[in-house]
């Protein structure tokens, strides 16, 4: 093999250890400038280790589960869609469903990361100008990826195979065989990846986008992480029980049987005998088995190489901008002046969804936390048959537990969704541009607070709208609707002037303009005070006066020929006589309405000149 691939390699390595690990090692004369660099790392290094205890905690325990069970069974024939099946048959489809995960895991991470690998950056563009055949940078890429994509599947089949050989007393020798099988399954995983991803490329353009690979990689990866949260549940709630166990365990063996006679045959019998390798089926000639699998995924990897080597080239210098500008001259509205904070409000729209960075940590938050929340909570009772039973008691709840849920679970969604809290810091270093504008600062602000508005509307309705079929007054869901946004408006306000006082202007990465941002960490904090403080401001005038004002009316004396107090009776009273509590509610959110809308107008008296100021203050 070229040296050259082993230097490329070791220069892709270094130099993506020197992205992420910037600021850890600079010297003295920059240790003041880079601390919070060095501070984010650290904690990013701290992330990583928890993701992998966490990811390979709960695939252990799933695995020492089952094959505890099945190292403890009595080795008797199994039943398999019909067909007699010998235990270690059995033992090597079970082997072969955790292969065929992990080999899932490290092809969708390939093909996810298309994107990062066929942009031409500067280094990239550099090397295709030096005497570096194609083949040889195309093998360096191939290798590269493998480690760096296949991380987490790595260590998922260690655990899976370290589990396995614990249980059933391996000898020393397989562990050693283990580590390099985990390598072939995760290389032959890139290697399926990578010629499908080119193929897909040269036939879909757009997929070489990256924000599109972005949005694709959400929706792909997000229904998979919730499936397999629900799916782990299942079984950590019954792991225990070996019935369960044992109709899990012939289940995913029955699924590995029906996969290997699938379009999908050769992939699986590849992986099928690499856990016939892995569960010591072959005896003494495993090794001879083992040097056969080496030499098939070395092969593999050379007509891979050498077939696509040259595509690879050639998408790599493809540009992306295939677009172009069009102006129809005969639309004069596209002419027309707007108002300033109607053009603030579309550009801040335009930059929330453009930007992959800033859409996955504000609005895809309105949607995900509920999404996740109600799926885990609908598993958990539907699983342990008590839905019908919460649903019941639901509807019995008081209702003013739902007015509550409705304005408060708003505001809090609408806080944690940091849209006003990093609004100025998303500007970057452009704020000295907008800065330089005749536009009325104001007006600027006016219409970032309407773009946050905005996506509180949105969480209004997504926590509203799964609430109507539980409480289906749509009068007290409206005013709930109103103060929830009246509350959302004051909370922005101070959001807004939170990341006015000490922006985050200089950054390289979106991620750091609202994940490295601390003003989002003090806009969380004060939304959740916010919401206590709101919370007995409800109470209190939700259902304390109304209730008092109420009761002094029944005690006044009845007079039946004042009509008005006639109608008044019969409008705020049942037939027997007690008080209608859906007026009640309702004269306390329109109590609670002007109440907010009087601090409303409190907090933008006091913050309207310190806006003005503070906007020509800062220095981008």
């Amino acid at each position: 093999m070229d040296k050259t691939i082993f230097k490329l390699i070791g220069f892709n390595l270094k130099q993506l250890l020197h992205v992420q690990f910037e600021g850890l090692f600079s010297n003295k004369n920059n240790k003041t400038k880079n601390s919070k660099k060095v501070i984010s790392r650290i904690l990013m290094i701290c992330l990583l280790i928890y993701a992998f205890l966490v990811i390979g905690g709960s695939w252990g325990v799933l695995c020492n589960s089952i094959f505890k069970y099945l190292s403890l069974n009595d080795k008797a024939d199994i039943q398999i869609d019909g067909q007699s099946v010998r235990f270690d048959e059995y033992i090597v489809l079970i082997i072969s469903f955790f292969f065929i995960m992990i080999f899932l895991i490290s092809f969708l991470f390939t093909f996810l990361s298309i994107s990062s690998y066929l942009s031409l950056s500067g280094t990239e563009e550099y090397f295709l100008t030096l005497p570096i055949k194609s083949t040889t940078f195309f093998a360096s890429k191939v290798i590269y990826l493998t480690l760096v994509n296949t991380i987490y599947s790595m260590l998922l089949s260690i655990i899976t195979l370290s589990v396995y050989g614990f249980h059933f007393k391996v000898s020393f020798d397989y562990y050693i065989i283990y580590l390099i099988i985990s390598v072939c399954l995760n290389l032959f995983a890139v290697m399926i990846s990578i010629p499908i991803s080119l193929l897909l490329i040269r036939l879909f353009k757009f997929l070489k986008n990256k924000d599109t690979m972005a949005y694709l990689s959400i929706f792909i990866i997000l229904p998979l992480v919730i499936g397999y949260n629900i799916f782990q549940q299942n079984i950590m709630q019954n792991i225990s029980d070996p019935s369960m166990l044992n109709n899990f365990a012939v289940s995913i063996a029955s699924i590995t049987y029906s996969l290997s006679k699938s379009i999908l045959s050769p992939i699986i019998f590849f992986i099928v005998f690499l856990a016939r390798l892995a569960s010591g089926s072959f005896g003494l000639f495993r090794y001879l088995y083992l040097i056969f699998s080496i030499l098939l995924v070395t092969f593999i990897f050379y007509i891979i190489v050498v077939l696509f080597s040259r595509m690879y080239v050639s998408i790599l210098t493809m540009t992306n901008r295939s677009r172009k500008t069009s102006f129809n001259l005969k639309r004069n509205s596209n002419y027309k002046q707007k108002p300033i904070y109607l053009t603030i409000f579309k550009k801040e729209n335009l930059s929330i969804f453009r930007e992959p960075s800033f859409f996955l940590n504000g609005p895809f938050v309105i949607l995900l936390l509920p999404l996740i929340i109600g799926l885990s909570i609908f598993v958990q009772l539907n699983t342990s048959k008590g839905l019908d039973n919460v649903l019941s008691s639901l509807k019995q709840m008081p209702e003013i537990y739902y007015i509550y849920i409705s304005v408060l679970a708003s505001f809090i969604l609408s806080s944690f969704a940091s849209i006003s809290s990093t609004s100025i810091s998303r500007e970057g270093k452009s704020f000295s541009i907008i800065k330089s504008l005749p536009i009325d600062p104001l007006q600027y602000f006016k219409g970032k607070i309407s773009h946050a508005l905005f996506f509180s509307f949105i969480c209004i309705l997504v926590i509203n709208i799964p609430l109507y079929f539980i409480f289906p007054k749509i009068e007290l869901l409206l005013f709930s609707a109103l103060v929830s946004l009246l509350f959302s408006f004051i909370f922005h306000l101070i959001s807004i002037s939170i990341d006015l006082l000490n922006p985050k202007l200089s950054w390289e990465n979106p991620v750091q303009a609202v994940k490295q941002n601390m003003n989002a960490v003090y806009s969380i904090l004060i939304g959740l005070l916010f919401s206590v403080l709101f919370f007995f401001q409800m109470k209190i005038f939700l259902a304390d006066i109304p209730t008092k004002i109420f009761a002094k009316f029944t005690k006044m004396p009845y007079d039946s020929n004042n009509i008005f107090y006639t109608l008044m009776r019969r409008t705020l009273f049942l037939a027997n006589g007690t008080i209608r509590t859906d007026y009640i509610f309702c004269a306390g959110l329109f109590i609670l309405l002007v109440i907010a809308s009087l601090e409303l107008v409190v907090i933008i008296l006091a913050l309207k000149n310190y806006f003005k100021s503070r906007f020509y203050k800062i220095e981008s």
